[in-house]
């Protein structure tokens, strides 16, 4: 896993926001999968994503909390997926999982 910055994102200029109350980590596999997928919808994943990082807990647009499941989320971007979870203990929102919607709740 890798914190989200301008310097280690390579799929284009990343967005400018303020920092994030929480830091935002992105898995290997999730940052993969941005960068083979069209540099707009990534983008705005990413934006999103910082977003939610600002206040995690608060209600967003297409996110709901996974059930059964503490802190993890789902957060729903026309046919993609992000599956993140919220760590409490060391103020990180980690993004796991970005996977198109047939296939995101499969693995």
């Amino acid at each position: 896993m890798f914190a989200y910055s301008e310097s280690t994102w390579t799929g284009g200029a990343p967005p400018k926001y303020a920092d994030p109350t929480i830091k935002l980590v992105i898995s290997e596999d999730a940052a993969q999968k941005l960068a083979s997928m069209q540099p707009k919808v990534a983008k705005d994943i990413l934006r999103r994503l910082e977003a939610i990082a600002n206040n995690p807990f608060a209600t967003h647009l297409n996110v709901e909390r996974l059930k059964g499941q503490k802190d993890w989320w789902r957060l729903r971007k026309g046919d993609w997926r992000v599956l993140y979870f919220v760590d409490r203990l060391n103020e990180e929102l980690k993004a796991e999982l970005v996977e198109h919607r047939s296939t995101a709740y499969k693995k």
